[in-house]
């Protein structure tokens, strides 16, 4: 297998060209690859384009399941895509479509009055919840 890596003009979107032949371990070796370059800050959108390349019928490395579990977290941290092209003008097009959720404040400013009925009431909910168990 042999690819090589083209930035577009605008320096967000990159392209993957895949040529040879693709069995598990190449495969493997090029998401490692993509997953590397879509860390990358100013890469928006990646895409990998396998047209050009012979694939293992029984390889697995580019289904849907895999892909998502290998970009997850790459997808969630900024707002990006990653498109794969296969040979048969067939594609696979995983998007965020969201910009990072800002964190949540793990305590908000209240009221003492407020937080001692809310205290009250959370007491009620674990007594009732003791009661429900036995």
């Amino acid at each position: 297998m042999r690819f090589r890596i083209v930035k577009e003009s605008d320096g967000e979107v990159y392209l993957i060209v895949v040529s040879g032949e693709v069995d598990e371990d190449s495969g493997w070796d090029l998401l490692q690859v993509a997953q590397t370059m879509m860390l990358m800050p100013h890469c928006r959108e990646l895409v990998i384009d396998l047209r050009g390349a012979r694939i293992e019928d029984d390889l697995s490395t580019f289904s849907t399941d895999t892909l998502v579990s290998v970009f997850e977290e790459n997808l969630l941290d900024k707002d990006s895509a990653l498109v794969i092209r296969f040979g048969d003008n067939d594609e696979i097009r995983l998007c965020s479509d969201q910009l990072p959720l800002e964190p949540m404040q793990p305590y908000v400013n209240v009221r003492l009055d407020e937080a001692k009925m809310y205290g009250r009431a959370m007491q009620w909910l674990e007594q009732e919840a003791r009661l429900l168990v036995n």
